[in-house]
C-alpha cells in the first residue's frame, strides 16, 4: 500500500506497511483487512482507520524533532488527520521513510528570552510609548511557544518575581504594557508568579485551548 496516499491505523498502531488492502465489509459490518503476507482478518470496524488526501510539506522548510532529537535529511512530509489526531509519514533523502502518530504538543517548541522587535514586526498598530517599548532592544518574551510547522507563536509566558513585578513598581507598568501590545496582536500570554503553585498545569490548560 502506498503510503503516501495511505495511513492504516489498527488498534491505534500504525500498521501501513504491513497491509496490502482493507475494505469494509457490509454484511459482517466487519473492516476486512489483507496484510502484506497474504493472510486476511477481519476487525471491528471503530478498530481501523484508513486515512487518505494528506497535507504535504516540504521537508527542507520545516524543523522536525521527537523526544529531542532533531531530524535531518527529510525531503517530505505527508500528514494525515483524523479528528483532532494526526500522523505524519516522514521520507528522508537516504529513502528511508517513517511514521509517527503525533503528540499533541510535538509541532511546539519554546524560545527563551526571545526579543519582542522580532515578535512585533509591523508597529501601525501602536502608539509612540507602545511602539518605543516594544521596538526597544531589551524588551524580551521571557518564554514564546510557537509552532514549528507553521512558525507562528502559541503562547507568551512571562515569569514575574514577587517583589519586582509587584503593583506600583515601574516593572508592573512595563508589565501592563506588553499585556495590552499583546492582546492588540492577538498573541495569547500568561504570566506565571515565582512564588505560585501549579505552574506546568496552568501552561497544559491553557495549551489544550489554544492546540486542536
Amino acid at each position: 500500500m502506498n503510503a503516501k496516499e495511505n495511513m492504516i491505523i489498527i488498534k491505534n498502531e500504525i500498521k501501513t506497511n504491513q497491509v496490502e488492502r482493507c475494505q469494509y465489509n457490509p454484511s459482517t459490518q466487519k473492516m476486512q483487512v489483507e496484510f502484506s503476507n497474504g493472510k486476511m482478518y477481519p476487525y471491528n470496524a471503530n478498530n481501523v482507520k484508513c486515512l487518505k488526501n494528506p497535507a504535504i510539506l516540504d521537508g527542507n522548510s520545516y524543523r522536525i524533532s521527537r523526544a529531542g532529537k532533531v531530524f535531518y535529511g527529510i525531503v517530505e512530509i505527508y500528514i494525515f488527520k483524523d479528528g483532532n489526531s494526526s500522523y505524519w509519514h516522514i521520507c528522508f533523502n537516504n529513502g528511508t521513510e517513517r511514521d509517527y502518530k503525533e503528540d499533541k504538543y510535538a509541532s511546539l517548541d519554546v524560545l527563551c528570552h526571545f526579543p519582542m522587535n522580532m515578535l512585533i514586526r509591523d508597529t501601525k498598530m501602536l502608539d509612540e510609548k507602545e511602539s518605543s517599548y516594544a521596538m526597544h532592544p531589551a524588551t524580551h518574551i521571557d518564554f514564546l511557544i510557537y509552532s514549528m510547522v507553521s512558525k507562528k507563536p502559541v503562547l507568551a509566558v512571562e515569569v514575574d518575581g514577587y517583589t519586582y513585578h509587584k503593583t506600583g513598581t515601574a516593572q508592573a507598568s512595563r508589565d501592563q504594557l506588553k499585556n495590552h501590545i499583546l492582546k492588540l496582536y492577538e498573541i495569547p500570554f500568561l504570566r506565571l508568579r515565582t512564588n505560585g503553585s501549579g505552574e506546568k498545569e496552568k501552561i497544559i490548560e491553557i495549551l489544550d485551548t489554544l492546540v486542536r
